[in-house]
């Protein structure tokens, strides 16, 4: 298994055949609103720019395995 499949397609949620986008977006959304709930404002910015930080390395890195 690819480690980065597995984060680009948000645990192969955007693999399914109707909806991948808005199927994913909305666990995305579920799961942050129940985080959001129990940590501070600093907390959640520094888990959001990690994460946007690691999507980025790993959409690099998962689109250059397509070429």
């Amino acid at each position: 298994m690819n480690l980065f499949k597995l984060i680009v397609t948000f645990f192969f949620i955007g693999n399914v055949k109707i909806a991948p986008g808005t199927i994913a977006s909305f666990a995305t959304v579920v799961i942050f609103y129940a985080f959001a709930k129990h940590i501070n404002v600093f907390s959640f910015m520094l888990v959001i720019s990690a994460i946007t930080l690691l999507s980025f390395i790993a959409i690099s890195s998962y689109t250059t395995d397509l070429l």
